[in-house]
This record gives structure tokens, sequence and C-alpha cells, in this order.
């Protein structure tokens, strides 16, 4: 029977008898795995009908809910207020009591009526008690211009091991209960249940129980926890439907698409709208696991994602021991320009011929999916059947990429995995980059330095705006009262920025824009793989880098490190990263446990245990260095250094290049006492000190160096107008003010002021 588009909720029950079998995290056979879903893929739309789908040995049927209000009107579905259901009910639940039989209960657990936008799921008898596997991703949402609800784009719940089972809720109504297993499925359930789904009635003889699967969606609570952050209260959630239904393989994924209604009452008519989130649910057996898994736990000096749910933390990691990972984890790339795909392919090529040695095998497989291709409707990234990566052409959002992985949180198996790309913002800003660039190059070679300065501070503040939402919101996802929902992008092991800091770096030499795009994508998708095969950001990787002048020898010891514009078009798969996946794959204990570190052990003024050498933003092997030259950097522009014209940067303009730097030395002097017995390159540097006691006046003196060279005063003096030598002093002034507030846990105003003399 020929599909027909529907655009209503469904009424999907499952054949008699049928039993889940099969599941599997990477695709056998991608093509026919794919074309299967096609055959089995239903559109919401039309209430008649009435269609079986499936394959050889699952059989599925489809119904309209005219359809289903027809067949419990002809007897052969008995709604749940029937004595003959009551009874049928109470025997499988074992419960005694009986609801009123005069107050009718077909429809949702309130009591309203189903609806043409109900959804009734049939689930056979004997699916219940036995063990599935249940889930939830976020995979659309459709806002595209709000990159707050953007954010929110692959928040998932971690997949649970689940009994189904008949109860009765607080209001005495019958409902179909999802019960957590924990580790093992086969000893007692938790009577707490995760969701609960309204029963609305029976199919004695298919021996099918209907339940509202809508209320998947009712359940979502979405609320914003940033203190005094209004955004999310301003959505109320309006309706809840179920789009589509698919099944392919042995799992079972269905649409609920929530609207939201923003109920601002400060916004005009016309600008009254509604976003909407479509949550992709799954049910599968306990097949997708490998029984006989090695776990591992961690081990110091490499950083892996952690199980959170076994008695003990576990790293995460997939099983390429299995029979059909021996061709690789199969990957779908969706949408990716033509002109990156060979940068995207070549991500997967250095695993595979990287990790060959240590694996014995090629870990992934990866096809391109031609925008003209069907299947591009039918691969959403988010969908635990297939592992996407996507170059994102309608979400928005405030990160560049992002690279979940989704595990078996009781052995840490890994059994899917996406990654988001934000291409067209990032293509956006590096233009504008590189545009900008190129247009003050041609200034200054004109003699108009002063004109190029401006170009480029202008264009920074207007990019900065545009890199994040104006007021972030950090958000609380709750289904139901016990399941929290992880949002990903605002997990910082997770979210990696859109764009560096160093907003007023040149060019590196020698790049065009494809050239150093093709690298940056290249660096970009082989980190987000990183952390689809388990590994953690490593922000020690840039202290193993070459210290020859040709950086493209090594800029790095690890792909997890974020690197500057300067350097990230070039780095590659490095000495850590192997290292990590010799212990996370192969049980190979590390050789060296210094050179790791991740986000929550990042340095910070306000705590001197974390170690100064432990930063995103360092960039080189000598950390102090730089950021001692981009001090110099940023008071040169401040100063116009060189030029009789009027500087056009401000502290303003570079407050987050200035944070950045000024951090990153003041940690020296925060941390030195506790975490200088574990610095790589510090102490090795010539006329350094040597002693972890005179660390905090060797910075404060090179700090002072810089900010309170007398020179400037030449430089102010070089100016051909008043304004011009007023915005100079100023903007030092500024500075001063700048350094004293972000130091003022190290070093006092009177330790920072220049001498006069």
């Amino acid at each position: 029977m020929k599909q027909e588009i529907q655009k209503s909720r469904v009424l999907v029950f499952f054949a008699a008898g049928l039993i889940l079998t099969t599941a599997g995290g990477c695709s056998q056979s991608g093509k026919s795995e794919v074309a299967q879903s096609a055959q089995n893929r239903i559109e919401g739309g039309d209430p008649t009908l009435l269609r079986r789908i499936g394959d050889s040995q699952h059989s599925f049927v489809v119904m309209g809910h005219s359809t289903f209000k027809a067949k419990v009107s002809s007897g052969e579905i008995d709604p749940t207020h029937s004595l003959k259901a009551i009874r049928t009910l109470n025997g499988m639940s074992d419960i005694s009591e009986n609801p009123d039989p005069a107050a009718p209960n077909l429809g949702n657990s309130d009591g309203t009526p189903i609806t043409s936008n109900s959804l009734i799921f049939g689930l056979p008898f004997n699916l219940l008690k036995k063990p599935m596997i249940f889930g939830s991703v976020i995979t659309q949402v459709e806002d595209p211009n709000n990159l707050n609800l953007g954010n929110l784009k692959l928040a998932d719940i971690p997949s649970f091991q689940v009994k189904l089972k008949l109860n009765k809720n607080q209001n005495h109504s019958f409902m179909v209960s999802i019960l957590d297993c924990g580790q093992d499925c086969s000893h007692s359930t938790s009577t707490d249940p995760l969701l609960e789904l309204p029963v609305q009635g029976l199919d004695l003889f298919q021996r099918l129980v209907f339940v509202d699967l809508s209320a998947l969606g009712t359940a979502l609570d979405l609320t914003a926890i940033r203190k005094g952050d209004p955004f999310l209260t301003q959505f109320k959630s309006k309706s809840s439907q179920t789009a589509r239904f698919d099944y392919t393989n042995g799992t079972l994924v269905f649409d609920v698409v929530t609207q939201l209604e923003n109920q601002n009452p400060n916004l005009s008519p016309e600008d009254k709208k509604e976003a909407s989130i479509t949550n992709r649910w799954f049910l599968k057996t306990e097949s997708p696991f490998n029984q006989s898994f090695n776990s591992r736990p961690a081990a110091p000096g490499v950083g892996f994602f952690m199980t959170e749910k076994s008695p003990s933390p576990l790293i995460e990691r997939w099983d390429f021991d299995k029979k059909k990972a021996r061709e690789g984890i199969k990957y779908y790339l969706k949408h990716v320009p033509a002109q990156f795909q060979e940068s995207f392919a070549s991500s997967f090529d250095e695993w595979n011929s990287q990790l060959l040695p240590i694996v014995g095998k090629k870990i992934f497989d990866y096809e391109f999916i031609p925008e003209n291709d069907p299947r591009n409707e039918l691969l959403v990234t988010g969908d635990v059947r297939y592992n996407i990566v996507e170059w994102d052409l309608i979400n928005k959002a405030s990160y560049g990429g992002l690279g979940p992985s989704i595990a078996n949180q009781y052995s840490g198996e890994i059994f899917h995995a996406n990654v988001l790309i934000q291409g067209p913002r990032i293509i956006e800003l590096y233009t504008k980059w590189f545009n900008i660039n190129k247009a003050a190059d041609g200034l200054r070679l004109e003699g108009r330095s002063n004109e190029a300065d401006k170009l480029i501070s202008t264009a920074i503040l207007e990019l900065s705006s545009k890199k994040q939402p104006s007021n972030k919101a950090v958000f609380n996802l709750n289904f139901g009262k016990n399941i929290q929902v992880r949002v990903r992008s605002q997990d910082p092991a997770l979210e990696d920025p859109l764009q560096a800091k160093e907003g007023f770096d040149p060019i590196p030499v020698g790049y065009t824009y494809d050239s150093y795009m093709n690298g940056y994508f290249h660096d970009m998708l082989t980190h987000e793989l990183g952390h689809n095969i388990g590994l953690r950001h490593n922000f020690k990787g840039s202290l193993g880098a070459s210290n020859s002048q040709d950086r493209s020898i090594k800029v790095s010891r690890s792909v997890m490190e974020y690197l500057g514009r300067g350097y990230r078009q070039l780095d590659h798969v490095g000495a850590y990263d192997l290292m990590a996946i010799s212990y996370g794959y192969s049980g190979i204990q590390p050789d060296h446990t210094d050179w790791f570190c991740t986000d929550e052990d990042a340095a910070n003024l306000n705590d001197p245990t974390k170690s100064a050498e432990c930063t995103p933003n360092d960039a080189t092997d000598d950390p102090v260095t730089h950021y001692q030259a981009q001090l110099s950097r940023a008071i040169d522009l401040l100063l116009a250094k060189g030029e009789t014209e009027s500087p056009d940067w401000t502290v303003s303009s570079m407050n987050d290049q200035l944070t950045t730097t000024l951090n990153g030395l003041g940690a020296y002097a925060v941390s030195a006492e506790h975490t200088s017995s574990n610095w790589i390159n510090f102490f090795n540097k010539p006329g350094r000190p040597i002693e972890f006691s005179k660390v905090k006046d060797y910075i404060l003196i090179k700090i002072k160096d810089i900010i309170c060279d007398k020179n400037y005063n030449l430089e102010i003096e070089l100016k051909s107008s008043d304004s011009g030598k007023a915005k100079a002093r100023d903007n030092l002034s500024d500075l001063m003010l700048k350094t004293s507030e972000i130091l003022k846990v190290v070093y006092s105003s009177e330790d920072l002021k220049c001498s006069v003399n």
C-alpha cells in the first residue's frame, strides 16, 4: 500500500506476539536499513488511517484516531471504563480496586477525551515486564533564530533499562508505568515509575493494551535556572502531539512534538510566536549491548567520559570487538558543502590510520549523503539507529561544534553518537574575519593604519555580539518527576566554542580562506569524533607543542585541546590521544600521567588548587610568554602605536582578550604554591625563578614591565590632536582599572601601581 503523508497524530499498535529482538548502535547495512525505515515510516495526518507495516519478523498496524474510535464503537476495542477491561486490567496489574464504571475514562489520565491530535499505542501483553531500553533525544527545535532554544538540540535523557508494568495512579486511573530496572532487569524492579502512560483501552483478541504516548510530551518540564532570567518563563506548553512513527531492525522510534507559546505580555501581537521541540523516543531490547563487554575504570593521566549509574565510574567507549563493528562504526554526513567534504573525510581517515595499530581494525566507516537523496529526511540526528555528522542548516546555537555520545550507564559501552557543526554561522564569522583582515592589510599598505584598526575593532564588537545569546539561558529540563535531561550544549566538557577569543589576531601567514577553513574543519571534526569515541578535552595538549619556529611541525600533543586561530588549522591526532586510546581500548596503562587536564581542572583565580598550566587559552608550549605577547599587542592597539591618529581600539572592544590574558598570567601567581610541583613548562625557561615562592613576584614584574613602559608617554605625544592624546591616556587608565579588577585576588592596586620615576 502506498504510504500517504499525514499531519496529525496517529494511532499505532503492535501486532500480537511481537517481540523486539535486534538493535544496533551502528549500521550493519546502511542502505538496506534506511530503506526499511522508508517503508515503515508514517507521518501523522489521516484520522481514518489503517495500515499494516513491518518486516518478515515483525508486523505493525497503524490507525488514525477515527479508526480507533470506530473500533471502540464496534466493540473490537474495549475502553477502560468497560467492566471487561477493568477485570482484565486488574488481573494483569494485581490491583483489586476498581475505578467507578460510571465515570468514562476514554481519554487522558485527567479524563479529557481523545482528540484528533492524540496518539494511542497498542502494546502487546507479552511485552509487559520484559526488559527494554528506553530513552529520548531532542532532535529539533523549530525556532531557528533563537540561540537559547537552539542549544537544546541533542539534549537527551540517559538510556534506561526498563520494564513496563500496569499500575494505577493517585486518581485511580490505569497507567502503564515505565520502571527503571537498574543494572539487571532479571531482579526486582523499582516501584517508583520514571513515567506513566494513560491506558485507553484493550484489544483482548489481539492481546493489546492501548496507551497514550502523547503524555510523554505533556510531561516535559522546561525551566530556566539562571538567576533572574525570565527567558523560558515566557514559553508555555500549548499542546503535544506525535508527528511520526518509525521502526527499523528491532528499534521503535516515535517523535513527540511539544508546541510552546511565547506569552510575554510585553510583546506586540505580531511578535507573539510559537516554538516547538521534537523529542525522538526509542524502545529497544538489551541486545545492543555486549554482555561480555570489558568495562574499565578511570586511569590517571588520560581522560574519558564516565558512567553515572554504575556502582563505581567506568569509562565510556565503543565495543570494537563486536562482529558488527569490524567494518567500522557507520556515520552518515548530511549537508556538508562540497568544498569542505575532503577535510571532513580526512578526519575520519586520520582516526582510522592512527588507531589501526592500536585496535587492529578500521574504526570508522562513513558516507556523504547527497542533497537530493531521500535519505536526508529519514536520517535524523539524534535517532539512536544512526550515527550522524550534520552541518546544521536549520538549528542555531551558541556553540561551534558538539559531539555527544550515548552509552550504557552501567557498563560504559557506547551505542550511539552524533556531531553537530554550526556550519553556516561559522562560515559567516570566519568569512568576515578574512575579509576584514584582508581589507585592513590593504589600508596598511596605503599608510592608513588607523583606518585599518578602526575597521577591525568595529568588526570585533559586532562579531562578539553575535557569537552567543545576549542573555544565555541555563536550562533545567525534566521529564516527569524523576528523569533529568542532559543538556549537552551547556556541558563544558562538550560545548566547543564558536570562535576563539583572540579577536584581534591576524590571519596566519600564507593562508587563503580555503586553505585555512579546510584545516579548521579538519581539526573541528577530528576533535568532535574524539568526543564520540569517549575522549574528554585535554588542556595540557599545547604544552607538548614543538618550540620550532615552524609551528606546522607540531602544535599540540592532543587534538582534544582548544587552540587559537593561529594554530587550530594545524592540529591533528597527537601522542596523548594515542596513549589515551591505548588505555581505553586496549587496556595499556599510560606512560605519562602529567599530559592531561580537563574542564573541571582549568585554572581559576579563585581556586589556588587549579594549575595555571591547565587552560584552554594558552595556545603554545610556553603560556607565560604567550600571554605576555598578547598583553603587549593589546597595548599597541590601545595606543595605536607608531601612529599619529587617535586609537580606535578601547578596553571594552577587547574585553575578552584582556580578560583571558590577565587571568592566564594571574593563575601562575595564585596557584604556584599548590600546583607548581606539577608544572611542565615554566621553571625550565631562562630567567625564571626556580622556587614557587618567587613566582608571584616574577609575574607581577612581567605584568608591570608591559603596562608601565615609560615609552608609552612618547606614543601619546605622537598623537596629532588633543582628543587623540586624551583617548590614548584614557585607554591606559582603563587598562589599569581592568588589570586591577581582574587581578585583585592576587595583587593590590598598590602592587600594580606604576612608578612615577
